[in-house]
């Protein structure tokens, strides 16, 4: 599987940039060669859910960590008009879900307690290496283009839980807690559309996805800010 993408990556950047060199050497070279910039929006992070978690019973239904804030910063070359290539890294940010069922234990001066309680917290980040296909649009101002590519996937879930042993002669308290790390490298995807705003500044909207071993994939949808040559 790596090696078809690895292979896929090649294809488009060093067949597509042969077949149209020819054609970029006989137009006027109005396009940025480099792009640095970032951007940071949300995420549908979907690392596990509850049934995943790793703890040895299920307390609290199945819902799954949806993040918060995510951003990313990118690099890229661009040396012919229809192809580039650009090195990323995604922060998918970090979600947090709680959850409680049973009695509530304790009130007044006791601190109240449920009978079971539990959280849940993930993060993902990525790095990601891709080749850009650009639409050959004749307006130098605008673009509009795909992406290809891989990314080495790192994501993180801890997982804690708590269950009050109701007796009639006392309580007994029982803890649990689990981390899961895993690290996986799959293929990714991104369509987007950049505008320029200055002598040397774009705006860039990108919705991406980075494919999950035994998951959802994860996607980025961010607009953003960057320096352009």
């Amino acid at each position: 599987m790596r090696s078809s993408i690895h292979l896929l990556v090649v294809i488009a950047v060093f067949g597509t940039a042969g077949v149209a060199r020819a054609q970029d050497e006989a137009q006027v070279q109005d396009w940025p060669r480099f792009h640095i910039g970032g951007a940071v929006s949300e995420s549908n992070l979907l690392v596990w859910d509850w049934a995943d978690s790793g703890l040895p019973e299920r307390f609290w239904g199945n819902d799954s960590v949806e993040s918060g804030t995510a951003w990313k910063i990118a690099a890229s070359f661009r040396p012919v008009r229809i192809v580039g290539v650009e090195f990323q890294f995604i922060d998918f940010g970090e979600g947090t879900e709680r959850a409680t069922s049973g009695w509530s234990l304790g009130g007044g001066q006791v601190p109240t307690n449920r009978e079971r309680s539990s959280s849940l917290n993930a993060s993902a980040e990525a790095r990601v290496l891709s080749a850009l296909l650009f639409v050959p649009e004749q307006l130098p101002l605008i673009d509009v283009y795909g992406k290809i590519g891989i990314a080495d996937l790192d994501e993180s879930i801890i997982a804690n839980a708590t269950e009050y042993v109701c007796t009639p002669l006392s309580i007994c308290r029982s803890d649990f807690s689990s981390e899961l790390r895993q690290s996986d490298v799959g293929p990714y995807v991104g369509f987007g559309a950049r505008i320029k705003v200055g002598a040397a500044a774009g705006v860039r909207a990108e919705l991406e996805a980075v494919d999950r071993d035994g998951g959802d994939p994860m996607t980025f949808l961010s607009v953003g800010i960057a320096w352009e040559h």
